[in-house]
């Protein structure tokens, strides 16, 4: 049994991303998220930013021999609601970032911005709230908000985690890397 622990451990440790991915990574969704936050007009509409999906939830694998990209998502809050028009909310990230030309990739997507940069695919998701700060996804296709809860998916994920010995997040990671 300690074998077989001893070999699950050093497998979760060959599928984790590499210290020099997570900093890499850290770096430049934490430029992202400055830039925004810094930006001459943006800033007034930027509320604030913070990270979702697996880099958030500590489920990031290191990707597969020849299959591309990291995805890193970032969530921004405005100070948008849903009275208004989601497509141009999106399109005004999209132009704001395609401003600095290291984000030139950048590119509108159903609900989100990507931007493609060396060895990672960002989606920059900017986001909507209502009176009772609820958060609504808008869509680039149909003009319509969603409701979202990425901090709440964040919370399920960590406490699951935790009630469960922390032996969900390296499934997660298994399966991924499995898939």
């Amino acid at each position: 049994r300690v074998a077989n622990q001893t070999a699950f451990n050093t497998f979760l440790s060959d599928i984790e991303p590499s210290s020099t991915t997570v900093s890499y990574i850290s770096s430049v969704q934490n430029s992202i998220r400055k830039y925004l936050a810094e930006h001459p007009s943006y800033k007034d509409i930027h509320s604030q930013t913070f990270l979702s999906g697996s880099y958030a939830k500590h489920t990031a694998i290191r990707p597969v021999l020849y299959d591309g990209k990291r995805d890193v998502d970032i969530i921004i809050v405005t100070t948008h609601d849903t009275n208004d028009n989601s497509i141009d909310v999106i399109k005004e990230l999209h132009d704001t970032l395609k401003e600095k030309d290291l984000y030139r990739t950048a590119r509108i997507q159903s609900h989100s911005v990507g931007i493609e940069l060396q060895g990672i695919e960002i989606d920059v998701v900017p986001v909507a709230s209502n009176a009772f700060d609820k958060l609504y996804i808008g869509s680039s296709k149909s003009n319509e908000w969603l409701p979202t809860d990425p901090k709440g998916h964040i919370k399920w994920s960590s406490s699951v985690n935790s009630n469960n010995g922390l032996k969900y997040k390296p499934l997660v990671k298994i399966l991924k890397w499995w898939r």
